[in-house]
């Protein structure tokens, strides 16, 4: 198997949702009652990322006369509310640890929103620019990765938008940011390109995508971690990289194939091997 997994560069890079200008419809102090039990929840304060901007409002709330605090999102148009209703709809269906917890979805006001448990708010981006994470603590949060992927290929998803921003660090890890997600077996109805992050066959609409083209995200994330760097768009190269850690070239390779009938074939055999 070559060592090479090669990329052509993309010439135009296109998100079908784009992050919003409006100012915040919710400041801190104000409440907000619920349609279907009428729980009543306070703004604490808005959720701001370094290294992640969604298209969504996030806000810590707090419910009134009940203890801890939850994250309300809220879909500022019909347009981002369509990719917000969508995300809480798969996160409902995972109903899992390593993904956001969905407690509510309702519509007011003209806007929707979506009530979920607090998430951590450090990207792996963010932790990984700093430099705080060792390998082994690295290997073991792309262990984490894998096990969420399981999950969400076997509910009939694929993420498609995988990459160090959407994945936030704690006990466990938060999966988040599926606004690009498809059926598996189907072909993308948007055309995007994570660059540095994103399988090759994405660069074009006319392939169907499945399993392998997120296990190629998360080799590619494995070498953005011990390459300092994200995948350049001249492509690939493993030859010179200088690892010291006994089954990474191999899981590189296999990861990163341009050919996807090169790479694992599922998220089951990467996760044993990043164990």
């Amino acid at each position: 198997m070559s060592e090479r997994a090669s990329m052509e560069p993309l010439d135009e890079f296109v998100e079908p949702i784009e992050t919003t200008s409006e100012s915040p419809s919710l400041a801190v102090g104000d409440v907000l009652k619920t349609p279907e039990d009428g729980t009543i929840y306070r703004i604490q304060r808005v959720v701001n990322f370094q290294r992640w901007q969604p298209p969504y409002r996030i806000y810590e709330v707090t419910p009134e006369g009940k203890e801890g605090t939850c994250w309300l999102w809220e879909a500022p148009s019909k347009e981002v509310g369509e990719a917000l209703r969508k995300e809480a709809e798969i996160f409902s269906q995972l109903n899992s640890n390593l993904f956001p917890r969905v407690y509510d979805q309702f519509e007011q006001d003209e806007r929707f929103y979506v009530l979920t448990d607090a998430l951590p708010e450090k990207t792996l981006a963010e932790a990984m620019k700093q430099g705080e994470l060792s390998f082994p603590q690295f290997l073991s949060l792309l262990a984490q990765v894998a096990a969420a992927l399981i999950q969400l290929h076997q509910s009939g998803w694929l993420h498609l938008g995988l990459r160090p921003e959407c994945i936030l660090v704690g006990k466990p890890i938060k999966l988040i940011d599926l606004r690009w997600a498809v059926r598996i077996g189907d072909k993308p109805q948007v055309h995007f390109f994570h660059a540095g992050y994103s399988p090759p066959e994405l660069i074009g609409t006319e392939i169907s995508v499945d399993e392998r083209s997120d296990i190629f995200s998360v080799g590619a994330i494995l070498f953005h971690f011990v390459s300092g760097q994200p995948i350049p768009e001249t492509g690939v190269q493993l030859t010179g990289l200088q690892l010291n850690y006994s089954g990474i070239p191999q899981i590189l390779s296999r990861c990163l194939a341009n050919n996807k009938e090169d790479r694992y074939h599922n998220a089951q055999i990467l996760h044993r091997e990043l164990l």
